[in-house]
């Protein structure tokens, strides 16, 4: 099935049931944006060591540990007792509680959600003095304080320095043998230093005060943008793709026929033309019918044809009148050429020189067009062609008792 085939037979075809899927989909959103409380959010800023973080890396650890603190239900709990409100502490920690690293200082922003301005307000300020309180004491508890430390590693760097110098000399007055093996011990002592260097650096940002609240939250005047156009959009494509899925697996089940040669190609006859439901076109277009189906009549040297479709028989009546009416006054003299509606039955061995068209809509399922080709097979009269209509309905067919087309 090609790409065209596709597209018109699940979009186009089922475009109704899409776009329904997709306005409940929306619907969907804008009710659950517009059910919740409004909320309004309060910030606090804390810096949680003296000097900036060295890069990315190092300033995403601290705002982790910081996270890792703010968010424990523990220490919601006792910053929700300390302010007197009355909030689940589960629920605030996994939902109204976050915070962020300000790109790679090594500040950080505490954000609390609530329904009340001042609560947020004030339960970020206590979770902001927590999180300082929590960063002291876990220093304070450690085996080393961080002097001591810095110390030990700043030995330490002295000790590979000393080992660098000596190297330095063996290579010096080294043959060129020992040269490589010298300089891949260089380059490991040289790496070393370097990381030594780094955790002297974070060492001495931590001498000074382990965190402090830089700046502590109000309450705002404002709550939070709606959440509801973002949950129309995601509700709008939800249902956009649960539409497609719905269309897709009807077609599977009862696959559709779309376009006039589709239709042509389902049943093996060529395609006489399309016509428009109504107006000044649509005699124009029977026009162009009636030329070809001349052209097919003469090379299946038939006389007259028989319109059979699924349609109902007053339908089929009414466009074999309108295709008739384009014979003209010469063709119906000199060679008898008719038009008969379904109904008419067998008479002469003249009228047994009939050949048949098929009038269908431009959207049929394949189930109808397989039950009309078995019409044409009982029939067994030659299927000059297909004229598909705008307007043809599609209830199903199946061939009257005497072989002519009849519907239900």
């Amino acid at each position: 099935m090609e790409v065209g085939e596709a597209v018109r037979r699940i979009l186009v075809q089922h475009w109704r049931l899409i776009a329904i899927l997709v306005v409940i989909g929306i619907a969907t959103g804008v009710v659950l944006g517009l059910s919740g409380p409004r909320l309004y959010a309060a910030s606090a800023r804390v810096s949680l060591s003296s000097t900036d973080p060295q890069d990315a890396a190092e300033s995403q650890a601290l705002a982790d540990s910081a996270r890792a603190v703010v968010t424990s239900p523990s220490h919601v709990a006792r910053a929700v007792t300390a302010i007197g409100a009355s909030r689940d502490a589960n629920v605030v920690a996994q939902q109204h509680v976050a915070l962020q690293a300000l790109g790679t200082s090594g500040v950080t922003e505490l954000t609390v959600t609530d329904p009340d301005p001042y609560v947020a307000a004030r339960l970020a300020n206590a979770l902001a003095q927590d999180l300082v309180a929590t960063r002291r004491d876990m220093a304070r508890g450690a085996a080393q304080s961080p002097a001591e430390q810095l110390a030990n590693v700043q030995a330490e760097i002295g000790q590979i320095d000393a080992q660098i110098a000596h190297v330095d000399a063996q290579l010096a007055a080294a043959s060129p043998i020992d040269v490589p093996a010298l300089a891949a011990v260089l380059s490991q002592l040289t790496s070393e230093r370097a990381g030594l260097i780094q955790e002297t650096l974070v060492l001495e940002g931590q001498q000074g005060p382990y965190a402090t609240v830089i700046e502590s939250a109000a309450p705002p005047s404002r709550p939070q943008p709606s959440q509801a156009p973002l949950l129309a959009a995601l509700g709008g494509l939800l249902g956009l793709v649960v539409g497609i899925v719905a269309a897709a697996a009807i077609e599977t089940l009862r696959p559709t026929v779309v376009g006039g040669r589709a239709v042509a190609r389902t049943v093996g006859a060529p395609l006489l033309g399309e016509v428009p439901a109504s107006g000044r076109s649509r005699h124009t277009a029977l026009g162009r019918v009636w030329n070809r189906l001349a052209v097919a009549m003469q090379s299946a040297g038939v006389s007259s044809v028989e319109v059979v479709g699924a349609a109902q028989r007053g339908q089929l009546q009414a466009f074999a009148g309108e295709l008739g009416s384009h014979v003209d006054a010469a063709q119906r003299d000199g060679h008898a050429v008719r038009v008969p509606t379904p109904s008419g039955s067998r008479g002469t061995s003249g009228d047994d020189a009939r050949g048949l068209v098929l009038v269908a809509g431009r959207s049929v399922k394949l189930e109808d067009l397989q039950g009309i080709a078995d019409l044409v097979t009982l029939n067994g009269r030659p299927l000059l062609g297909v004229v598909t209509v705008q307007d043809a309905r599609r209830p199903s067919v199946e061939p009257d008792a005497d072989g002519e087309g009849g519907t239900r």
